[in-house]
């Protein structure tokens, strides 16, 4: 899907985004907390999105992390031998 589909759906996202932030900054009116938080939930619902529709896209694949790999198997090393936690 390209970024131009999606341009016939911009009427109707800007007044749900503006209400949900509406929402959200009476949520943190009522909260005590600045009703700036509230209105940044547009920005973070977006930044949520992007993260995982950039982890759909990646797929399976294999992620080397802390001395382990995963994606690959059952918590095993390329070479098929098993990971081993670092002390």
């Amino acid at each position: 899907m390209a970024p131009t589909d999606l341009l016939p759906a911009l009427p109707w996202l800007a007044p749900f985004a503006g209400l949900s932030a509406l929402f959200w900054a009476l949520i943190s009116y009522g909260m005590t907390v600045p009703v700036t938080y509230g209105l940044g939930y547009p920005l973070g619902a977006a930044m949520g999105l992007y993260m995982a529709s950039r982890s759909i896209w990646r797929g399976g694949r294999r992620v080397d992390w802390r001395a382990r790999v995963h994606g690959s198997g059952h918590g095993s090393e390329p070479d098929g031998r098993t990971a081993q936690k670092r002390s």
